[in-house]
């Protein structure tokens, strides 16, 4: 993801074909896992090993949707840089309001996930909401810009396309975290559901 984002903000060439081959590793890491999940699915498991491997399974699919989208963001930024697509600061500016908060809660999803913590889960979702309201105000902002003649229309579609990359890569984290919240099960128990309502 963050070489997807250099090859985009810095028309960075050489950065977007690492992606490619960050892309690979992804999917085979993907495989590889998935495989050793379903053979241990397989095994005489505790009630709690059993029920975190379908979440861990979504987990690692998360993850690998994730890449997906950096390799989109790494089209959008080819198409940026072949056809010389104008950005102002002002542009560029929100975009990185973006992945400020995309970065910040990449963070707290890997500590969610690894450390099993909770408050890191619950910031996740907090700023997923900061996210989608992100979203909505930088294109409907940046429409009315493109009606007022004030943006090359091409530049407009790739604007667009990067925002709404970076906010499923948002959704696929708050899955994550939300797998965290859950303590690794499908349903919630009574005693979980006052805590996750905070949140949800």
């Amino acid at each position: 993801l963050q070489k997807a984002l250099k090859a985009f903000f810095e028309n960075d060439k050489s950065s977007a074909s690492k992606v490619e081959q960050c892309e690979e590793l992804v999917d085979n890491l993907q495989k590889e896992i998935t495989g050793y999940l379903v053979a241990l699915a397989e095994r005489e498991l505790d009630e709690d090993e059993a029920e975190a491997i379908p979440v861990l399974l979504h987990c690692v699919n998360d993850l690998e949707r994730v890449g997906d989208h950096a390799v989109n963001i790494t089209e959008i930024a080819h198409r940026k840089i072949e056809q010389k697509l104008p950005f102002k600061g002002k542009e560029i500016e929100d975009l990185q309001k973006l992945v400020k908060t995309i970065n910040s809660m990449f963070e707290n999803t890997m500590q969610a996930f690894i450390s099993n913590n909770i408050e890191s889960a619950r910031a996740v979702l907090k700023k997923e909401k900061k996210l989608n309201y992100l979203q909505v105000e930088l294109k409907e902002v940046h429409i009315q810009k493109v009606k007022k003649g004030k943006y090359n229309y091409l530049s407009s579609i790739v604007y667009n396309d990067f925002v709404d990359n970076m906010e499923k890569i948002g959704d696929h984290l708050t899955n994550i975290a939300q797998g965290v919240l859950r303590h690794m099960r499908w349903g919630i128990g009574p005693e979980k559901e006052e805590m996750f309502g905070e949140v949800g």
